[in-house]
């Protein structure tokens, strides 16, 4: 359905900067640390806070995310990894939206 000027606007840019990033040329940058904007490969585990264990479903090795990406289905991950430099581990607070698949979460 159509949206007005402004969503209209956003989405138009969204597909613009992918369509950008699609051209780019990628390279191995390890001597900073990871900015809005970069393609990671990252070992991913989340655990539940309340009970210490592992939530099913989360933990990857050698996940890809374009950080530049329009839409990230896990608000507060990328503001986590940013500054991040490779070998290093980090441990952070995530909140998993309402809409979240996985029920005992």
């Amino acid at each position: 359905s159509p949206g007005d000027a402004t969503t209209d606007a956003a989405e138009a840019e969204a597909i613009f900067k992918q369509r950008l990033r699609e051209l780019g040329t990628m390279r191995v940058v390890a001597d900073r640390g990871l900015k809005q904007g970069d393609q990671v490969m990252m070992d991913l585990e989340a655990v539940n806070n309340a009970t210490g264990e592992a939530i099913e479903g989360i933990k990857q090795k050698r996940f890809s995310l374009d950080t530049g990406a329009a839409r990230i289905n896990l608000p507060g991950l990328i503001d986590g990894i940013v500054g991040m430099k490779v070998g290093e581990v980090r441990t952070f607070p995530l909140t998993m939206p309402a809409d979240w698949p996985q029920e005992f979460i």
